[in-house]
């Protein structure tokens, strides 16, 4: 994958944000949806009651979240499917299909519009350790961060990796 292609989520990331005028951390999903996607819907469902992911309707896409999540982990499911809005919408069911590079794409820009590396690197002053060690402090440091942006502190462990390898 060459980095035009990586470049591209960050870059509409970046630009969904300032057109919803979200300037900090947390960034909110639902002011960039209301903003930038007004005709988008957003609900949440029981596990049981539908399928999850994001759907075609005659009056626009509906993105569908597992209302039982953790709230930072529902974030990052609708970020996650919003991508598949902007990047792969186009008149298919998403929910119905699987693109291992569209579903990296889509983790991608969710990563790219909730926790963006800019945004990341002032409040990062411990960097990851090597996979087999445990670091409680590194750890704590992602559990502090991830409160910051609403995320999971798993995301925040990528994210710091990735401003490490950058």
């Amino acid at each position: 994958m060459n980095s035009t292609h990586l470049s591209a989520p960050a870059e509409i990331a970046a630009d969904l944000r300032r057109r919803a005028d979200e300037r900090q951390p947390s960034f909110s999903t639902a002011a960039i949806i209301a903003t930038c996607f007004p005709k988008l819907t957003v609900t949440g469902h029981s596990t049981t009651t539908v399928p999850l992911g994001m759907l075609m309707r005659a009056m626009g896409h509906v993105i569908i979240y597992q209302r039982e999540l953790p709230i930072p982990e529902q974030r990052v499911r609708i970020a996650h499917h919003l991508a598949h809005v902007i990047f792969d919408g186009h008149g298919r069911i998403a929910a119905c299909t699987y693109a291992p590079d569209a579903e990296m794409r889509a983790d991608q820009f969710a990563a790219e519009l909730l926790v963006p590396l800019d945004e990341l690197k002032p409040f990062v002053w411990r960097l990851p350790p090597d996979e087999n060690t445990k670091d409680v402090i590194y750890w704590n440091q992602c559990d502090l961060i991830a409160s910051r942006f609403a995320v999971p502190a798993r995301l925040i462990d990528k994210r710091i990796r990735e401003l490490r390898a950058s």
